[in-house]
């Protein structure tokens, strides 16, 4: 396949938002040297940018949806626009058309659920050098035990400061998921369904320049990069799910190692052995009163 001509990010998105392109279907390229074509699908058109990755895509989706919303609020202030959508709102019993809420706030902390995975990552390959040394360790060499034991230490420390952010992380995206929610999809897929000469043929008018053409496509490319927003949502919050439990199971192994490795301490066991007496005898002298 020869070098394709890809569309430029910002007339892409101006199409988008216009309704000039339907994003389920795919795009057509040509190559520079206009012997070629090819099809690709709005994602992996997306991907193509050079600033553009897996990781930042929904950064740059809530950047879109914002947009969309100007646009949106920008039709709603002309009457005869407005009041079609009121009457498809009142068709499904609904008291508004509710576009989603871009919280800023919470998007500038997406990146904490990129660093989380990162850290993960760099977590579970600590865990293995840790293990291995586990495995190999000599047991009667103190020296080598207590090296050990401060490498144990060392890893606990990491699973804590990856922990503490997961109440943080799942409000974030429990905030997320509810400002999507808040969007009704089946409304936005029936006004997907309803071109411009719907919403002349209600307010009894031949022609209005203020209603866009493509309107309907405007509301079908709304709710699929909602849907994408969600999507992404999913994700993150399997992930923090997945790192939970990663984690929890990592420290409970290295606890458990780490008074493995103790216990082979004589002065470890002695300090054990001294603590059950005198924890026994302090429940004994308790028990005469």
């Amino acid at each position: 396949m020869g070098d394709m001509e890809f569309i430029n990010m910002k007339e892409l998105f101006r199409k988008m938002i216009d309704g000039q392109i339907q994003i389920n279907r795919p795009l057509l390229l040509t190559s520079k040297d206009r012997t070629e074509t090819e099809k690709i699908s709005f994602l992996s058109h997306l991907l193509k940018y050079n600033d553009i990755t897996k990781e930042n895509i929904f950064t740059l989706l809530n950047e879109a949806m914002e947009v969309f919303n100007k646009r949106i609020e920008t039709f709603m202030k002309n009457p005869n626009f407005a009041d079609f959508v009121k009457s498809v709102v009142e068709e499904w019993g609904l008291v508004e058309l509710n576009l989603y809420s871009n919280d800023k706030t919470l998007n500038g902390k997406i990146s904490m659920i990129e660093e989380l995975l990162e850290n993960i990552n760099e977590l579970c390959h600590n865990f293995r050098e840790v293990n291995s040394r586990i495995e190999s360790n000599n047991i009667t060499d103190v020296i080598e035990n207590d090296e050990l034991v401060e490498s144990m230490n060392t890893f606990l420390k990491g699973i804590e400061d990856i922990t503490k952010h997961f109440e943080e992380l799942s409000r974030i995206t429990d905030d997320l998921m509810n400002n999507i929610d808040k969007v009704s999809l089946q409304l936005l897929l029936d006004l997907s369904m309803k071109d411009k000469q719907l919403y002349l043929e209600l307010n009894d008018i031949d022609n209005d320049n203020n209603i866009n053409e493509n309107i309907h496509n405007v509301f079908l490319n709304y709710a699929y990069i909602l849907n994408l927003v969600r999507k992404h949502v999913i994700y993150y919050k399997s992930i923090i799910k997945k790192v939970k439990d990663i984690t929890q199971n990592m420290s409970t192994f290295m606890v458990e190692s780490k008074l493995k490795v103790k216990k082979t301490d004589r002065v470890f066991n002695l300090n054990q052995q001294q603590e059950e007496i005198d924890k026994y005898l302090t429940e004994l002298q308790a028990e005469k009163f």
